[in-house]
């Protein structure tokens, strides 16, 4: 380039940019208006660069989404399933098996039976039956 040397020369033996790119800079060269070739070929990288963006995004978006679901749902799951195992252990307890439990699991399995049947509702208001 010191001699007078094009700059499309050794941008191709450098195998950086693509032939396209090469020959617009030579043509660019050629007419006298490297400046405005340049601006274009930045602005057809950009669009570019806009372009993969747009797309992987569309990609991530509904992946990231699903994952989130798949979280929220084995939250849920494992919130879930301790409760239904205490559940049916409480719905397995007969009414004379309260003796043998401690204090706190009588009060839950009396509790399971039904508060409302340790009240009766007369018309002077609730009391114990």
């Amino acid at each position: 380039m010191r001699k007078g040397e094009s700059i499309a020369a050794p941008l191709r033996t450098a195998a950086v940019f693509t032939p396209l790119v090469v020959s617009m800079i030579e043509v660019g060269e050629e007419t006298g208006k490297l400046p405005e070739v340049l601006t274009k070929i930045a602005d057809n990288f950009k669009k570019d660069v806009d372009n993969a963006v747009a797309g992987i995004t569309s990609i991530i978006e509904p992946v990231l989404i699903v994952f989130l679901a798949v979280v929220v749902g084995f939250m849920a799951i494992s919130m879930f399933l301790p409760l239904i195992e205490v559940i049916k252990q409480f719905t397995e307890i007969g009414p004379g098996t309260c003796a043998e439990l401690s204090v706190f699991e009588s009060a839950l399995a009396t509790a399971d039976r039904g508060v409302s049947s340790a009240y009766v509702l007369d018309q002077g208001g609730p009391y114990r039956a």
